[in-house]
């Protein structure tokens, strides 16, 4: 999924509370990184290389989360199902306040079934069972999203293919019920000069503020490096 970060010593917040042990993953498949751009692969790749220059660097390993395709299908599907079943009523009372993509996705939504609903619920159980085995005693390090934000003159199909690629990016975390935040460490090229790209930090449920805590003490450690490239 991509290069889970772990530290053998588990940091302990200032309230007692141990947080989660910091510590990479298994050297496999990195879908989330492979599915980023390539601009923003090479910095989180740099990144990565930087991480391993602090003192005291946690280990780095890759783990494996599956294909992304199944995480967002069975996401997508029981989304729709939620999204209708609370907004019908007023979707159906306003026809015209929708713009016409957000009016495409409640039409698909209108048309999932309770089986289709139920299908993709079962689906998600292996997948939230797998998403948290490797949160369970580490703290997974991923591109947030492909790349930088569309630009504002960006087409619809531009705007909709970044969406797209970025909740197959995030649908895993999700589908696990984990904690997750998002710090701009990356810099990568974009039309209109460099520009910012988050590293997204995913640890396991329950764990928010000491996933906070860790990722302010790692943001600060890097700025603190001058040295490392």
């Amino acid at each position: 999924m991509s290069a889970p970060l772990t530290n053998h010593k588990p940091l302990r917040p200032t309230n007692g509370e141990p947080s989660p042990n910091i510590s990479p993953q298994p050297s496999t498949q990195n879908e989330i990184v492979e599915a980023a751009e390539p601009e923003t692969r090479a910095a989180f790749e740099a990144l990565l290389a930087r991480i391993a220059g602090l003192d005291d660097a946690p280990s780095l390993r890759r783990v494996s989360v599956g294909s992304l395709d199944d995480y967002l299908a069975a996401f997508r599907t029981v989304q729709g199902a939620e999204a209708w079943r609370n907004n019908a009523e007023w979707v159906r009372a306003h026809p015209t306040a929708l713009g016409a993509a957000v009016a495409e996705r409640f039409r698909i939504a209108a048309s999932v079934t309770r089986d289709d609903e139920t299908a993709a619920r079962a689906a998600l159980e292996p997948l939230r069972d797998h998403v948290q085995s490797l949160v369970r005693d580490a703290v997974l390090v991923l591109p947030t999203v492909p790349g930088p934000a569309p630009m504002r003159t960006s087409d619809g199909d531009r705007v909709d293919a970044v969406r797209q690629a970025t909740l197959r990016m995030t649908a895993p975390a999700a589908v696990g019920g984990a904690p997750a935040i998002s710090v701009p460490l990356l810099t990568v090229p974009s039309q209109l000069g460099p520009a910012p790209v988050g590293v997204c930090f995913v640890s396991r449920p329950g764990t928010d503020v000491a996933l906070v805590r860790f990722a302010r003490r790692l943001a600060a450690g890097l700025a603190l490096r001058k040295d490392l490239p």
